[in-house]
């Protein structure tokens, strides 16, 4: 599973402070070179019914089992998971014995599930005089548990007045990693880690530096983590550096201990004398290897995306988004906001930039064994974007090579208003097809518009995407769709054929994949003279051959949506 469990917009602390199912119809046609496929969208749905909520997450460990969590209108942290595809009523998430502010604030940020309806969720609340802590709240077995407060190493001198967990990964039920940032009285914000093993957390601890690395006056944060084993984990974030100026780092920690941060590096030439970086997500496909994506500024003073890659631990320079050849502009202001890869030095990054018009597009970037590949622009039909465009993509979430779902906000052309609509994209075989923007209809007739936050995708085409929509200019709905891509199965297996006389008995085992759909029905044909048996059994005979003949037996695989390849051929004599 391949997830991007956060994509709401990073926190610029540094800055801010300085199931389709069809019948067989028609008769049986011979296999073609592509597999078919087909894919459909819920309809959009509001998770909790109320203005005021919002979903930031989404994890799904099998197809069809997610959770996502958010807040409420109330301000409580909210969670709500599908089973089967169904989603439920949402559960407001308890304080129990925990004090909270008199007027609550609380939301789960992001989420991570090791197994359906065993998830960890982290976010943050006000505590009874009014500071802001860190917090985790789990589900075993679909039953969530209370609100557990952060608790710190000895010798922390911590203060509740901002603190938080943005980002979460679990390797297994209550073994997670989660990262984000306290702050300590007299100094400033610290970033900090913290892990838990069979549901109990340990104390969390502050990032380390190296000597004279970090300002005394610290600022510093992580916004995203990403554990491709337990206790092997790279942190990604932004600190302010000994000479005052914001910079892009990392950490990674290998058997459960965090070696001390590194910031991001850049070719001679590349960064501005005067830097301003960040990293918002990370994502790792093995120990020590990964890919952290974000934004800096260049030696022209222009925003440029970035990524930074390590192989074995070892981080090289960061890589500069070649987004000037898509925007036609030399200041596209552009940043990535998520990443996700499949294996080493094989990702997807999207973000957006801001256009020759300084109107703001989004975009996606791959790379292939560490090459990355020219920048894309979204692909969207004429019509639907409006003429001051304001998009971006904000999540992306990659199932295997070249197959990625990214989603984001589109700035539509609705009646002359500028008003946001949910927009999915979707890459099938390094591809990326045409935006998709669904209706909003089924929310509210007086809806303003709706944004994606997260998505998680099991498999190619099957994902969730969560976030909210607008119903007044500072009102929201949590909202909820699933996409679903069935396609042709793939070729039946272990085709065997015996011979006897003017028929011969054919038997093969079913494909490794039926596409999404249970029923299926094989073609088995005998070449030369194409004589042929149809079935949905495992079996069958085919009748009318020549005793002397030499013939070429395939079998071929149909369901609902088309023909699948055909198996490999088998030699049998009449």
């Amino acid at each position: 599973m391949f997830q991007r469990t956060s994509a709401r917009p990073v926190r610029q602390l540094i800055a801010s402070c300085a199931v389709v199912v069809t019948v067989f119809t028609g008769t049986m046609m011979p296999a073609v070179a592509s597999t078919p496929s087909k894919t459909t969208y819920s309809a959009m749905q509001s998770a909790t019914g109320d203005a005021g909520s919002s979903l930031y997450s989404v994890s799904c460990a099998a197809p069809g089992d997610c959770t996502a969590v958010g807040n409420s209108a109330s301000g409580t942290p909210i969670a709500v998971s599908s089973i089967n595809g169904k989603w439920s009523t949402p559960v407001a998430i308890s304080f129990g014995s925990v004090g909270q502010y008199s007027i609550p604030s609380s939301t789960g940020f992001a989420v991570s599930c090791a197994t359906p309806g065993n998830c960890t969720a982290v976010g943050s609340f006000r505590d009874a005089s009014g500071g802001t802590e860190a917090m985790s709240f789990t589900s075993t077995n679909g039953t969530w548990g209370n609100v557990q407060p952060t608790t710190y190493v000895a010798g922390v001198n911590q203060a509740q007045t901002s603190a938080g967990f943005n980002s979460i990964v679990c390797s297994a039920p209550g073994t997670c990693t989660a990262v984000g940032h306290f702050n300590e009285p007299g100094a400033g914000l610290v970033a900090m880690t913290d892990s838990s093993v069979g549901g109990v957390w340990s104390p969390a601890a502050a990032a380390t530096f190296a000597i004279g690395v970090q300002s005394t006056s610290t600022m510093a944060a992580f916004f995203s983590v990403s554990c491709p084993r337990a206790g092997d984990c790279t942190a990604a974030g932004q600190f302010l550096d000994a000479g005052g100026n914001v910079e892009a780092m990392t950490a990674t920690s290998t058997n459960g201990e965090w070696g001390t941060v590194v910031p991001a590096t850049y070719a001679s030439g590349v960064q501005n004398a005067t830097p301003s970086a960040y990293f918002a997500a990370v994502s790792c496909s093995a120990p020590g290897s990964c890919t952290a994506a974000g934004s800096f500024l260049d030696a022209n003073g222009n925003t440029s995306a970035m990524t930074e890659s390590s192989i074995n631990g070892s981080w090289s320079a960061a890589v500069p988004s070649n987004v000037f050849s898509v925007t036609h502009t030399t200041h596209p202001k552009a940043t990535f906001t998520s990443v996700s890869c499949t294996s080493v030095g094989t990702c997807t990054a999207v973000g957006s930039y801001e256009d020759s018009t300084q109107g703001n597009q989004a975009f996606t970037q791959s790379s292939t064994n560490g090459t990355w590949a020219p920048s894309v622009a979204a692909k969207i039909a004429a019509g639907v974007q409006s003429t001051s465009p304001n998009d971006k993509f904000t999540a992306v979430s990659c199932s295997k090579v070249g197959d990625c779902t990214a989603v984001g906000r589109l700035a539509a052309n609705q009646g002359g208003q500028w008003v946001y609509d949910p927009m999915v994209a979707t890459s099938t075989n390094g591809v990326w097809g045409q935006v998709v923007v669904t209706s909003l209809a089924s929310l509210s007739s007086v809806a303003n518009g709706i944004g994606f936050n997260g998505v998680s995708c099991t498999s190619p085409g099957n994902c969730a995407m969560v976030g909210d929509e607008f119903l007044a200019p500072s009102s929201t709905t949590a909202a909820i769709q699933t996409m679903t891509t069935i396609q042709a199965p793939s070729p039946p297996l272990k085709v065997r054929a015996r011979a006897t006389g003017t028929h011969v008995s054919v038997t093969w085992a079913a494909p490794a994949s039926n596409g999404g759909v249970t029923s299926m029905r094989f073609l088995v044909v005998a070449t030369p003279g194409k004589r042929s048996c149809t079935t949905t059994a495992l079996h069958c005979v085919i009748e009318g051959l020549k005793v002397t003949s030499r013939y070429s037996i395939t079998v071929t695989a149909e369901n609902s949506v088309g023909h699948g390849p055909v198996s490999a051929k088998v030699i049998v004599k009449g």
